[in-house]
């Protein structure tokens, strides 16, 4: 099975200090696995 992986890159001039970048691909990844598990996704934000 081949999985696509996109990055997207914020370069250092588009940064201020008023924002922050997050990585959130391991979230949507368990969420993701729950739902094809048939397991509850709202358990993850309790």
């Amino acid at each position: 099975m081949q999985q696509d992986l996109y990055c997207y890159v914020v370069e250092k001039p588009a940064m201020t200090d008023k924002l922050k970048v997050l990585s959130v691909g391991s979230v949507f990844a368990e969420a993701i696995q729950r739902i094809h598990t048939g397991e509850s996704v709202s358990t993850m934000f309790t």
